[in-house]
């Protein structure tokens, strides 16, 4: 695959895109998180709804574990006339990555410190037990008209995330789109194609409202592929809390409250070899040995296990052992930031993306 220069840039092709979505669906709905990318789809969409005189149904999932700003810019969205929210505060398992005692944060399960929004959705049936995955197709059973679901996912963010939007297409010729759980429910990813850029130039052209978690995140010089907004204790987003007590120092207090490991996080997380496998420990000859250690002193039995029972399939090599100190110190016992196995098949795939992009 090659990348194809056309007359036309993203932007207008996303219009077009966003503008076919709405020929040929009835109920067009956008899935929001707070961050940058789904705040420039939903202006995208929102202004072709407003356009056509048409309601533009939006879905927030509150993670609870919620930056400020993140919960500032969703209740904007749901202010903007034609606009039907449905901001899901519903009892589910989030991960808590910042600990290794407390597997779960119980989302909404009566004992949080935020406050219910006034309209939200508290209920869909029994989710307390289910985790996020589980809760997904839990929601798209809920559809039962033809909908397409547009959502603010960039090819160019990972390989994973161009293998995601690009490799099986849910509607023949538009390879921006996947299958959902439910046939009546198809997702859409009209800004795939875009970089990191072309999101900011949107937001700044169109002085939409964004998360000012980026201004704290810029002004602290991080790296373009760190400036995320997500879940506090998500495996790839723990880094955030180090500088959440300067960002947020309210929503750092009651996070310490109502989760284990978050002053620990906060503390360590940006030390090289606290949560980090990018050296080798001096005192270890090798990164088998580190792992055994890890492994060995693991606090959580259940965890230990889990982590046994998958090393156990791997290859015997320091490359893998690498990998596999990397799950433990961020204790990744559902195996978020899988262990790749081929490692010149993965460099391989890297170069031909990186060609690609």
């Amino acid at each position: 695959m090659v990348r194809v220069y056309k007359q036309q840039n993203v932007l207008e092709a996303a219009k077009e895109r966003i503008a076919m979505l709405f020929d040929r669906y009835r109920h067009v709905t956008v899935m929001v998180s707070g961050g940058k990318d789904s705040s420039v789809i939903f202006y995208l969409a929102y202004k072709e709804a407003v356009k056509r005189g048409r309601k533009l149904m939006v879905a927030f999932i509150d993670q609870e574990a919620e930056y400020r700003a993140t919960i500032d810019v969703i209740r904007s969205i749901a202010a903007l006339p034609n606009v039907v929210m449905s901001w899901l505060q519903v009892p589910f398992l989030m991960t808590n990555s910042a600990s290794y005692q407390q597997d779960y944060l119980h989302c909404w399960d009566g004992g949080q410190v935020r406050r219910y929004e006034a309209k939200s959705i508290r209920s869909i049936g029994d989710t307390k037990n289910l985790t996020w995955e589980k809760l997904l197709p839990l929601l798209e059973k809920h559809f039962t008209s033809p909908t397409a679901q547009i959502i603010g996912l960039r090819s160019a963010e990972s390989l994973n995330r161009y293998r995601a939007v690009t490799k099986h297409a849910a509607v023949e010729g538009i390879c921006w789109s996947s299958k959902t759980t439910n046939e009546k429910l198809t997702n859409f990813y009209p800004i795939y194609d875009w970089g990191f850029d072309d999101v900011w130039r949107y937001i700044y052209d169109e002085n939409i409202t964004y998360n000012r978690i980026y201004d704290f995140q810029f002004a602290k010089d991080y790296p373009k592929d760190e400036m995320r907004i997500s879940c506090l204790i998500h495996e790839k987003s723990y880094r955030c809390l180090v500088d959440l007590p300067e960002f947020e120092p309210d929503t750092f207090e009651w996070l310490c409250r109502r989760c284990k490991g978050i002053d620990t996080a906060m503390r360590y997380a940006k030390e090289k070899q606290m949560y980090s496998n990018g050296r080798l420990p001096s005192h270890y000859k090798s990164w088998r040995d580190f792992r055994d250690f890890l492994l060995e002193n693991h606090p959580n039995q259940k965890q230990k296990q889990r982590f046994t029972n998958r090393f156990k399939n791997h290859p015997e090599n320091e490359q893998v052992y690498k990998q596999q100190v990397g799950q433990l110190l961020i204790n990744d016992w559902e195996n978020i930031t899988e262990v790749t196995i081929n490692t010149e098949r993965r460099e391989e795939m890297r170069r031909k993306y990186l060609d690609v992009l």
